[in-house]
């Protein structure tokens, strides 16, 4: 994705790469979110509270180990983004951080839908500036409504080998792993 010219070929971009990795799947759509969006996904439900796991002081003073924290527009950004500076140098504790702040944003945005079946129409309204996507805006809203029904079914993790060459991170899946993903994801065993 950063490597394209444009957000609108990032997203392309990625669309084709995931549709590789994942056996030539069909991708039916995209949404992608700029940096932006970090702050206006915090702010669209009033704050992120979350239990800071590890020191990351260094990312903001108020991020000590232990600490209970509503995130805003600012310092979900720093959380979700720390990596420099804060423990290992590695992109797996910050995957970690990324997904806890979107269990968290996710279990509060599905009590604001309870509270207000309109809520997730008006939340990617107020994320349109920084959206680029493929999926028209009837499909968004149906999305945007149906979100509530949905059941969080956590993260898969594609296990693989991973190597730094040329001062790059590289993760080589491994098939079993990758098959299995598939699978998971895309098909449902008969009940």
């Amino acid at each position: 994705h950063a490597y394209a010219t444009g957000a609108e070929f990032g997203c392309e971009n990625t669309v084709r790469s995931v549709r590789w990795l994942l056996q030539d799947m069909p991708i039916d759509g995209y949404i992608g979110l700029n940096l932006e969006s970090i702050g206006a996904i915090a702010d669209a439900i009033g704050g992120v509270t979350l239990t800071i796991g590890e020191d990351l002081t260094a990312a903001d003073p108020s991020f000590t180990k232990g600490a209970t924290v509503t995130l805003d527009a600012v310092t979900a950004e720093k959380f979700v983004r720390a990596r420099m500076n804060v423990g290992e140098d590695d992109n797996l504790k910050r995957l970690e951080r990324q997904k806890q702040f979107m269990n968290a944003w996710l279990n509060t945005a599905k009590s604001k839908l309870r509270q207000d079946p309109q809520f997730g129409v008006s939340f990617l309204q107020a994320l349109r500036p920084t959206m680029t996507t493929d999926l028209t805006d009837n499909r968004l809203s149906g999305i945007a409504s149906d979100v509530g029904k949905y059941e969080n079914g956590g993260f898969l993790n594609i296990d693989g080998e991973y190597k730094t060459e040329s001062g790059y991170h590289y993760c080589y899946a491994y098939e079993e792993s990758l098959m299995e993903t598939v699978i998971e994801l895309f098909y449902q065993a008969e009940q």
